[in-house]
């Protein structure tokens, strides 16, 4: 794993801003340059995670994304887009879920 210094931090920053400036205004116009700057973002957040939190994500993603899809598709999104608190009784009531599993 390579050292990570302040200094290479701000060198992968400024190599992300230099890509992010060659986009056109439309970003989606240039795929070339897209991947380029999603290659600055995956470096610069491998260069900042540990190896405890890389396992951690290794661990927890299917977990994260289960949830997301089960979210999904119980439109338990519609019911908070509102963006009043709920209880998971209020998101059963609405989706027709158990809230024990929500």
């Amino acid at each position: 794993m390579a050292s990570t210094t302040r200094d290479s931090l701000l060198q992968s920053v400024r190599t992300l801003l230099a890509d992010v400036e060659r986009l056109p205004e439309n970003i989606f116009d240039d795929q070339v340059g897209r991947q380029l700057v999603q290659r600055d973002l995956a470096h610069l957040k491998t260069a900042t995670t540990t190896p405890f939190e890389g396992v951690a994500e290794l661990c927890f993603q299917p977990h994260q994304s289960a949830a997301v899809k089960i979210a999904l598709e119980g439109k338990w999104f519609e019911v908070l887009a509102d963006g009043r608190p709920k209880t998971a009784q209020d998101i059963a009531s609405a989706t027709g879920a158990e809230p024990q599993l929500i």
